[in-house]
C-alpha cells in the first residue's frame, strides 16, 4: 500500500468522518409581552401603594389640625372659666356696675355678645367677639387674622390679647347672665357661654362646632 495514502486525510481516503458534538449555551429572557405585563403590573402595585400612603399621610396631617385647634380652644375656655369664676360684678352687654340677661331665648340672637366683670385683681375685664385683621380695641383680631374671620378677644384695663388661634374661626359668642343683678340676690351669680364656630383642621376640611359651658361665682353672692 502506498505510504502517501495512509497519510493522507480519512475523507480524502474515502472514509465519512465521525461527527463532532458541542455544548450549547440556552441564553433565557423575557418576550416583549412578558416585559409588558411584568410593567404594568409594577405601575398598579406602585400607585396602589403610593395612594395609601398619601392617604394615611392626609388623615394624620387632618387629625394634627384639628387636636391643636380643638386643645387651643379649649386652653382659651378653661382660662376664661378661671377668671370668670373667681371674678365679681357679671356684666352681660358691658358697662359698669352689675346686669343680668337672663333669656336665652330658642335661638343666638337672644344673648349678648360682650361680657364684663372684675376679676381677683380688681381689673375689669372684657370677653367680647372680634372679627377680622382690625385693632383689637375697636373689634378686630389683628393683622394675622383673615378678613370675615372670627376670634375671642380680652380686654383688660384698655390693653387686649386674642384667646384663640388662626386655626379657629368664631363665628358665634353669647353670654347670659344669671343672679348679678340687685333684683336677683337669692341666686348665686352665674354666666351661661355658648361658642360656636369651625376649626381649619385642613385645606379643605373645617369642622364645625358648639359649645355650651356655665360658670358660677365662686365669692358667695346670696
Amino acid at each position: 500500500m502506498n505510504a502517501n495514502y495512509l497519510h493522507k486525510p480519512q475523507s480524502v481516503r474515502g472514509f465519512t468522518p465521525p461527527p463532532t458534538f458541542s455544548a450549547r449555551k440556552l441564553v433565557g429572557g423575557f418576550t416583549l409581552v412578558e416585559m409588558i405585563v411584568a410593567i404594568g403590573l409594577f405601575t398598579i402595585v406602585t400607585f396602589l401603594v403610593m395612594s395609601a400612603f398619601l392617604t394615611v399621610i392626609s388623615a394624620d396631617r387632618h387629625s394634627r389640625g384639628l387636636r391643636i385647634a380643638t386643645d387651643n380652644l379649649n386652653l382659651a375656655l378653661e382660662d376664661m372659666s378661671r377668671r370668670i369664676k373667681t371674678g365679681t360684678q357679671y356684666n352681660c352687654g358691658g358697662g359698669t356696675g352689675t346686669n343680668d340677661c337672663v333669656d336665652p331665648g330658642p335661638s343666638w340672637g337672644a344673648g349678648k355678645e360682650i361680657f364684663e366683670f372684675i376679676d381677683q385683681e380688681d381689673d375689669r375685664i372684657k370677653y367680647q367677639r372680634g372679627v377680622g385683621p382690625g385693632p383689637l380695641v375697636g373689634g378686630g383680631c389683628g393683622a394675622v387674622w383673615p378678613s370675615g374671620q372670627g376670634c375671642i378677644v380680652r380686654v383688660k384695663d384698655f390693653s387686649s390679647a386674642v384667646a384663640t388661634s388662626p386655626e379657629i374661626d368664631i363665628k358665634d359668642l353669647k353670654f347670659w347672665v344669671y343672679g348679678s343683678s340687685e333684683a336677683a340676690k337669692n341666686i348665686q351669680p352665674f354666666v351661661r357661654i355658648l361658642v360656636g364656630g369651625s376649626v381649619k383642621a385642613s385645606a379643605t376640611d373645617n369642622p364645625e362646632f358648639q359649645i355650651e359651658t356655665m360658670i358660677t361665682q365662686r365669692e358667695m353672692d346670696l
